[in-house]
């Protein structure tokens, strides 16, 4: 059933019976909540989508509530299709993951999106701070994308992987945010659809659709734009000249002084991987997960340039003696555990210093050249002393 103006019989039929027709399916689904959220008058989002704050009733959860400025729905069946691809999302359990709760038909006689509300900012903003290292934040999103693209019901294509759709966590962990639902209109639910042409696979500008590969590439994109703190192709303006530019070929690798010396060759030839104008070259997330492992747990490719506060200086080599209770295994709430820090040579550390854990997940369960993986945060202690004993909460 195609409904539009342009046809006479659609006069006769109300949008209201079509979306409680929806509704119906969506309780079918357990995603429907209609008549459970109390909607705050105020607007917090533009582009092509209302996004509002509303508080869900009886939990007293607070979500974000996204509505298609584009009113009614023009095709019933891709609707419904869309529904049992929200039923899918709402299952998902990952820490990278920012849960979809389901859909309400009850604003602006439309489907609006159902999301839990994570206060902060973007991962695009939040590393405007210069004092934030992107690398453990890009490896939650890797870790998160491999969550998806390996579902055992089948894969979950994110389609939109950019910063800005990237939530930080209370914590400082990222979220993923934003999918594309695929059976309908990549724009349909997207705050801003044409900004998104600068993390775009050059396969799907081309009209083909989208696939692993092409959140591989957007992938390799969002690392860019971290390291970097700017949009992909930020010198170009307009939907027309940034397409032009994405079609003569990848980026053109950043400064060490733009990117704070932080993207190593190897992170530039993981970017570069990604970027293959042949998908099926382009590595798998879990792949590139294994690769961001073994370049996190690299001694080598820690910065050293002074300029950087959380990098360690090349004499002052980090070991790290985990608490005996405190592997990389998955730690209940509030739990917490010690770690020694030394340093190898008889030199003190700069004061005050900041240093970067990463917590590998429990399905990463190594050591590495004596390594410990430990949760990240960034921590300052005075260099007076060699041994510093550090009790760290849990992720």
């Amino acid at each position: 059933m195609v409904m539009g103006s342009n046809l006479p019989f659609v006069k006769s039929i109300d949008p209201r019976h079509v979306l409680e027709e929806l509704a119906q399916l969506a309780r079918q689904h357990s995603v429907d909540f209609d008549g459970r959220i109390d909607i705050d008058s105020s607007s917090i989002g533009g582009g092509s989508a209302y996004v509002r704050l509303g508080i869900l009733r009886p939990e007293g959860i607070k979500v974000v509530v996204k509505t298609a400025r584009g009113g009614p729905p023009e095709d019933v069946d891709t609707i419904k299709r869309s529904i049992e691809e929200v039923h899918r999302l709402s299952k998902l359990g990952h820490e990278n993951i920012l849960p979809l709760l389901g859909i309400t038909t009850k604003f602006d006689l439309t489907v609006s999106l159902v999301s839990l509300w994570i206060p902060g900012r973007n991962a695009h903003e939040y590393v405007k701070n210069k004092s934030i290292d992107p690398r453990p934040i890009i490896g939650g999103i890797a870790r998160g994308l491999r969550y998806l693209h390996n579902q055992a019901s089948g894969e979950i294509i994110h389609g939109n992987v950019k910063g800005f759709n990237v939530l930080i966590s209370d914590v400082g962990g990222p979220l993923l945010t934003d999918f594309t639902l695929s059976p309908l209109e990549i724009a349909s639910f997207s705050t801003n659809p044409d900004r998104s042409i600068n993390w775009t696979a050059l396969e799907v500008l081309d009209g083909q659709g989208i696939t692993p590969s092409t959140d591989v590439w957007s992938f390799g994109m969002t690392v860019l734009e971290l390291f970097t703190r700017v949009t992909p192709f930020s010198g170009y303006s307009g939907v027309r000249d940034v397409m032009v530019r994405v079609f003569q070929g990848p980026p053109d690798r950043p400064s060490d002084e733009n990117t704070c010396h932080r993207l190593t060759d190897r992170w530039w030839d993981l970017c570069s991987a990604c970027w293959n104008l042949e998908p099926s070259l382009r590595p798998t997330m879990s792949q590139i997960v294994d690769k961001i492992t073994a370049i996190m747990i690299d001694p080598s490719q820690v910065s050293t340039n002074n300029s950087d506060n959380t990098s360690v200086p090349p004499e002052a080599k980090l070991m790290v003696e985990d608490h005996p209770q405190a592997g990389p295994v998955a730690h209940s709430q509030g739990a917490v555990y010690s770690v020694t820090i030394f340093t190898t040579e008889e030199k003190p550390l700069p004061s005050p210093v900041e240093l970067v854990f990463t917590l590998m997940p429990e399905e990463d369960p190594k050591l590495f050249g004596g390594y410990s993986p430990v949760v990240w945060r960034i921590l300052r202690f005075p260099a007076t002393r060699m041994e510093h004993k550090l009790t760290l909460p849990s992720a």
